[in-house]
């Protein structure tokens, strides 16, 4: 701007037409770097709102993970709480079942380590039944009327009205001991026909 002036070639009005244009130049110039500034503000707020919007969403998240935490570490006592109790259960319970074996053990000695029982079957279509039960464990067989009757004393006699499950549930303690490590044998005597097998194993409709 001061060269316009030192010219001397040029008059008055063109040396102020020169520093119009210069001026305009230089405003100009000035406006495209201040509308540039505005744009990189812009985009700065932007990304500043971008940036607050993702460290409120951090934050949001920490929150959740802070709470988490904790339900974890409640969790974990409460878990370390239940172990304890399942432990002392645990325990309790093998001592428990150890009592339970030596009662039924000794149980099953005072009612006797061998027992006979009795199982009688059903009379054939047609005949009488010459079988009577006056007491408990007592079998009474009257063969004719002329002849006496005859009397046999068993552990446990079951009738002819029996099924299969009242006789498990007679011998089921026996087999609560041979599943508690004890020996034990059931075995069925009897004649041919006279319903060992049937004893034994029944049917399959009814085992």
């Amino acid at each position: 701007q001061a060269g316009i002036w030192k010219n001397a070639t040029s008059d008055e009005s063109d040396k102020l037409k020169q520093e119009n244009q210069l001026l305009r130049s230089q405003m100009q110039k000035r406006l495209n770097e201040l509308q540039l500034l505005k744009v990189k503000v812009s985009e700065a707020d932007l990304e500043r709102q971008r940036a607050a919007k993702d460290l409120e969403e951090l934050h949001t998240k920490l929150q959740w993970l802070q709470r988490i935490n904790t339900q974890l570490e409640n969790s974990a006592q409460m878990l370390e709480g239940y172990r304890k109790q399942a432990t002392e259960y645990q325990e309790r319970f093998l001592k428990e079942r150890d009592v339970r074996r030596r009662l039924h053990e000794q149980l099953q000695q005072a009612r006797g380590n061998i027992r006979v029982m009795c199982r009688v079957r059903p009379a054939q279509p047609g005949q009488p039944s010459i079988t009577a039960y006056p007491l408990e464990g007592l079998l009474t067989i009257s063969p004719a009327m002329d002849k006496r009757a005859q009397e046999f004393e068993f552990d446990h006699v079951f009738g002819p009205d029996i099924m299969q499950q009242g006789v498990y549930e007679e011998v089921s303690p026996l087999v609560h001991s041979c599943a508690d490590g004890y020996n034990v044998c059931i075995m069925a005597y009897g004649q041919t026909g006279s319903g060992k097998t049937w004893t034994m194993e029944g049917s399959q409709e009814n085992p």
